[in-house]
């Protein structure tokens, strides 16, 4: 995890600020969360979804046709960061 900056709430209380990395995405029969701080943008998810789920959008992978899965978990299985979290491949 980086190193967040600290700063100081009104009560005078140091708080770390937390980016959020890992966005979820909800299809009808699925669910599919990708860490962006993991993903490195290798494309393999990409390349190996034989329903085109995933794009690259500024170098990071997003489940554009989430309601196309067929839940078959290759991208889990390909993905070389572990970025990639599946609803049906837990």
């Amino acid at each position: 995890m980086p190193d967040h900056p600290l700063r100081t709430s009104p009560e005078g209380i140091r708080q770390r600020e937390m980016i959020m990395t890992t966005f979820t995405w909800e299809g009808a029969d699925v669910t599919i969360k990708v860490d962006h701080e993991k993903c490195t943008g290798s494309g393999e998810c990409v390349a190996s979804c034989p329903s085109e789920v995933y794009e690259l959008q500024d170098e990071k992978s997003v489940p554009v046709n989430i309601n196309e899965c067929i839940e078959c978990c290759t991208c889990v299985e390909v993905c070389p960061e572990n970025a990639i979290i599946h609803s049906s491949c837990e």
